[in-house]
């Protein structure tokens, strides 16, 4: 089952009062203030942040500045990473002027930007208690905040009253359906999730979206189909690993091999998934696609077991045998370190074990006795499989013995009558 993951549902800007007072009357500016007012708007517009708070700096020693001198300082601190300062400069003017909607909802963002959302929800809040007819973006905001808190009721609560109309907006949508996810209401969230699709048909992130509330569902069928048209939509196959193992865990076949030649997975790939699922001539056309000059040691191995569950025991004893032959490979990148080595030793000589003991196995199943008896002695050379490979062995020289002295079968035995 998939862990949800939190993300930022929408990336919040700073909105501030930067529009030039059109008149030295507005607020009862003085025309110094004025003046000044319009050098620092000049400064913003040239990206000079600091020059710009170099002249606001006596404006901002008076015990009443104008709400322009606030919003500028606060653009020119957060332009400049200080948003702490910026902080300090709006909660000074939410006491001078607490009707100024705009000043709160810039405290607000700033706030949440530096992830302290118990006082962005009080910005918020009183935000909303401001407002005669309610700002969408100030509510979704709040819920968001909510969000972050991880205070699922509450953000669902708060953000539901912007998705029920028809006007609903995308990102509204996605903070509701995350906040169903963080409260595990699957079905809720792939409802809406369905609602999200509508409005970006064509969107690879609601699709995955809907892949893994699907997987929270258990619903592996319809996460598989949700993920795929993901990945057909970004052309990344970012989640082809995720779709390979749903199939695989349906015992879908069909489909997974299906998939794994959309995504051109290596042959040997799926060559394995046609023998689990006993499709044994399509994985003999399969394996026999590989060049010679491309074959491996699994390669051979895998093809060794195909033609055994065909019944063709001979070639199958052949091909197995071929395999310690062949190079081995492992794909560990560029890694050339002792480690690789050691474990590239340790799976080639595992792989040459099981070889043996196949081959042995035919062999004895068809009473090659003595070839059979051959191999397993070269399986008792290989370290692990000492033992196995002497018992075997000895096994099959018993049958040996056996098959040239007849056994004779013991006479009955008849008790003296007393």
């Amino acid at each position: 089952m998939m862990k949800m993951v939190i993300v930022h549902i929408y990336t919040l800007v700073l909105f501030l009062l930067t529009l030039l007072p059109s008149t030295a009357t507005a607020q009862h500016l003085s025309q110094q203030e004025y003046s000044i007012l319009h050098k620092v708007y000049t400064c913003i517009e040239q990206g000079e942040f600091e020059a710009g708070l170099a002249q606001l700096h006596v404006l901002l020693k008076r015990k009443r500045p104008s709400s322009y001198t606030f919003s500028y300082a606060a653009l020119c601190y957060s332009n400049m990473g200080e948003e702490a300062k910026a902080i300090d400069v709006l909660k000074r003017a939410v006491t001078i002027f607490p009707q100024q909607t705009g000043l709160w909802q810039n405290l607000g963002i700033l706030q949440m930007q530096i992830g302290d959302y118990d006082r962005a929800i009080d910005s918020f809040t009183t935000l909303l208690s401001l407002q005669d007819k309610e700002d969408p973006s100030i509510r979704y905001n709040l819920a968001f905040a909510f969000y972050r808190q991880e205070n699922f009721h509450q953000a669902l609560s708060t953000v539901q009253p912007l998705t029920k109309n028809n006007l609903c907006k995308r990102h509204w949508l996605l903070l509701q359906i995350y906040c169903e996810m963080g409260l595990k209401n699957w079905a809720t969230a792939e409802t809406d999730g369905l609602r999200l699709l509508a409005l970006s048909p064509n969107s690879s992130s609601v699709w995955s979206l809907l892949g893994n509330i699907a997987l929270n569902r258990e619903n592996h069928s319809g996460a598989t189909a949700y993920l795929e048209i993901a990945n057909i939509l970004t052309q990344e196959n970012t989640a082809s690993n995720t779709i390979a193992n749903l199939y695989g865990a349906q015992s879908a076949w069909n489909e997974l091999i299906r998939y794994q030649h959309i995504i051109n997975k290596p042959t040997i790939d799926i060559v394995e998934n046609m023998l689990r699922s006993c499709q044994y001539k399509r994985a003999l056309t399969e394996v026999e696609t590989i060049p010679e000059t491309a074959e491996s040691m699994t390669e051979a191995f895998l093809k060794g077991q195909i033609l055994f569950s065909l019944g063709k025991n001979k070639a199958a004893v052949q091909e197995l045998l071929r395999v310690e032959k062949l190079p081995f490979t492992l794909g560990m990148g560029n890694d050339t370190s002792k480690k690789k080595n050691k474990t590239i030793r340790r799976k080639r000589n595992r792989l040459i074990a099981r070889t043996l003991l196949l081959a042995g196995q035919i062999l004895w199943l068809d009473h090659r006795w003595l070839e059979a008896r051959d191999v397993f002695k070269r399986l008792e050379l290989q370290s692990g499989h000492e033992t196995l490979g002497k018992n075997l062995a000895r096994c099959m020289q018993s049958l040996l013995l056996e098959k040239k002295t007849p056994i004779k079968q013991p006479g009955l035995y008849s008790p003296p009558l007393t």
